[in-house]
């Protein structure tokens, strides 16, 4: 964690951030500096083509873009296809 006067530039997570989400969005606005980003990786139901079990909460792209901009983040997709994954950098304002 960053001292009380610093700010993360960057930030990552993988999948294991899906059953946490928005608390990880408004944890990463809290430390992040203006322009920070933060890549996240999550299953999405409309890519899980083969219907496989992914456990957690599962947030559609656009519930993704809406968490986002509840807590102030820019969303951006990233165009990657990798079976039931959403790939997009969230942009500290």
């Amino acid at each position: 964690m960053p001292k009380l006067n610093q700010k993360l530039q960057r930030t990552g997570t993988s999948r294991a951030a899906e059953l946490i989400l928005e608390k990880v969005f408004q944890e990463v606005k809290r430390v992040a500096a203006p322009g920070a980003f933060f890549i996240c990786s999550v299953p999405v139901p409309e890519r899980n083509k083969l219907q496989n079990t992914i456990r957690g909460t599962l947030y559609s792209e656009k519930e993704l873009e809406d968490i986002c901009q509840k807590n102030g983040i820019i969303f951006e997709c990233i165009p990657v296809e990798n079976g039931a994954l959403l790939y997009f950098k969230a942009i500290s304002q």
